[in-house]
């Protein structure tokens, strides 16, 4: 489950601080030792002036260069970028706040999403936010919107005081409901590597044990609309180069678009296409490419 650490310091560390910090002593690969430094990140949230300070160095660029906003949202603040890791505050408006105009609503709200990348986070400002986590198996599902997930409950947490909580990627899943007052979190949001950088997020229905969808901003959400519409538009040279993809790319949503375009696509070779599927590295993959070819009633080779 979603790892809790309950530490207090009395230390204030600046941001410079504490990025240097994180470069020279967490393992980004290592859940125990992002989880070990939970007491710097405490550290940082006792730095009361942090995020005012960033917020009037915003609002003085924007004086000067209108428009420089750029990565802030209603409810993300970025504070730093470094190699491997970046850290952020995160805006959490109440119901009053959202319901009186006087802060926009945060669409993370009453929303089961995991993540395709590990973060640690702490409360600095505000009572904090209650969140509802469950876990599940990335490497179990397809990643398909209707697909049914298994997705366990673990805990409620009432989410503030003198605690950090790591987020696996790809594994916790969380739904967050709006704090009685407004409130603020730090994150250390690690820059997925690897195979866990072509992995995805997605929204699940909680109700139903269900996907319904992936962020519109994802990369492989605008890369399988495109594949989406070249099964649809293509010639004989996308057939190659949906097969390539299919084949080789390390997203599975990108090579399962790819396998479903070439289907549309390539008819005539829809047992073929398909049986290359049943040998794909992941497991959905191949639990996909088997159903389909129930449906067409052939037996895999």
């Amino acid at each position: 489950m979603a790892i809790t650490v309950v530490c207090r310091t009395d230390v204030s560390l600046t941001l410079e601080e504490y990025c240097n910090e994180v470069q020279h002593h967490v393992d980004f690969d290592d859940l125990d030792s992002i989880a070990a430094s939970a007491p710097w990140i405490m550290a940082l949230a006792n730095n009361r002036g942090l995020v005012t300070q960033h917020l009037n160095g915003l609002v003085r660029e924007e004086l000067g260069t209108p428009g420089i906003f750029t990565g802030l949202s209603a409810q993300v603040l970025p504070l730093a970028n470094r190699s491997g890791f970046s850290v952020r505050a995160m805006l959490w408006p109440s119901t009053a706040d959202i319901a009186s105009g006087r802060l926009f609503a945060s669409n993370a709200y009453h929303l089961a999403h995991d993540h395709n990348f590990h973060f640690l986070t702490v409360p600095v400002f505000g009572p904090g936010y209650v969140t509802e986590i469950y876990e599940y198996d990335q490497a179990s599902i397809v990643g398909t919107v209707g697909e049914t997930v298994d997705l366990k409950f673990l805990e409620r947490v009432d989410f503030g005081g003198a605690m950090a909580m790591l987020y696996r990627a790809g594994r916790d899943v969380h739904v967050q409901l709006p704090p009685k007052e407004f409130s603020i979190t730090l994150n250390l949001v690690i820059h997925p590597r690897g195979p866990q950088s072509h992995s995805d997020q997605y929204f699940f229905d909680l109700e139903t044990r269900r996907i319904t969808g992936l962020p519109c901003e994802q990369a492989s959400a605008r890369r399988v609309s495109a594949v989406d519409m070249a099964g649809l538009l293509g010639d004989d040279n996308t057939r190659q180069l949906l097969a390539d993809l299919s084949t080789d790319h390390l997203n599975q949503q990108t090579r399962l678009h790819a396998y479903s375009a070439l289907l549309k696509l390539d008819s005539g070779r829809r047992a073929e296409h398909l049986e290359r599927g049943i040998r794909d590295a992941n497991a959905g993959i191949r639990r996909w490419a088997r159903q389909q070819l129930e449906r067409m009633g052939s037996a895999p080779h």
